[in-house]
């Protein structure tokens, strides 16, 4: 080999530690914005999606209020963790009520 290389090592006992943190904070970073993050693109599709029929045409909207909607889907996730999952159920309908009350119909 050119330059007397003989080969490209890594040390795998700093990289493998290193990689498993760099994944975690990723893991961290996305689970912490996700709800957030789902929230806006819903924003997004139902500002885009119309429903039209012969006499008007009708627009979805949804009334996003970041830090509330945020703050009450990571506490209905906490109360999910804290139950070990049993509150599941109740969770889910209450974010989607909260959804689908906070959705509404505008004319286009």
């Amino acid at each position: 080999m050119a330059l007397g290389l003989q080969g490209i090592f890594a040390d795998f006992s700093q990289t493998i530690p290193l990689t498993i943190r760099m994944l975690s904070v990723l893991r961290a970073k996305v689970g912490i914005y996700g709800p957030l993050a789902t929230l806006r693109l819903y924003k997004y599709f139902a500002e885009k999606t119309v429903a039209i029929s012969t006499e008007k045409s009708l627009g979805f909207g949804y009334d996003i209020d970041q830090l509330h909607d945020f703050l009450f889907i990571w506490g209905q996730m906490l109360l999910t963790f804290i139950t070990l999952g049993i509150y599941l159920p109740w969770a889910f309908c209450n974010v989607g009520s909260r959804v689908m009350g906070k959705t509404y119909l505008q004319l286009k």
